[in-house]
């Protein structure tokens, strides 16, 4: 099997990291979603099954918020790329859309310094 190669590292982020974003779809704002993995391109954000909300694959998602650091990061557009289903716990992967090259560099190093001084300061 032939190893996947990705321009951007995906980080996992446990319980004890609690990273959250909200978005806007259709009008509505839909907050809290708890981070599981983030990349510069994407992430996957998991939310509880009793949530008002059910997104289907290629939706259309504004204003991505989420914080790393000091920094309030705000993707302008993102789509559902993918809806999964986990029993008590469901979730979404959106893929980032509209981020210029630069911007992605950016997150992709952000990220990068964020996870490992969060990392080295527990050890």
């Amino acid at each position: 099997m032939e190893e996947e190669r990705r321009k951007y590292q995906r980080y996992l982020f446990g319980d004890d990291e609690s990273f959250t974003c909200s978005f806007e779809w259709n009008g509505t704002e839909v907050l809290d979603l708890r981070i599981v993995r983030l990349s510069a391109k994407g992430m996957f954000a998991a939310y509880d099954v009793a949530a008002e909300h059910t997104l289907k694959k290629d939706e259309r998602i504004d204003n991505i918020r989420f914080a790393l650091k000091s920094y309030e990061i705000l993707v302008p557009r993102g789509r559902i790329a993918h809806n999964y289903d986990f029993g008590t716990v469901s979730g979404y992967g959106i893929e980032f859309l509209e981020l210029a090259d630069e911007q992605m560099e950016s997150l992709d190093n952000l990220l990068n310094v964020t996870v490992r001084e969060a990392r080295a300061s527990r050890t």
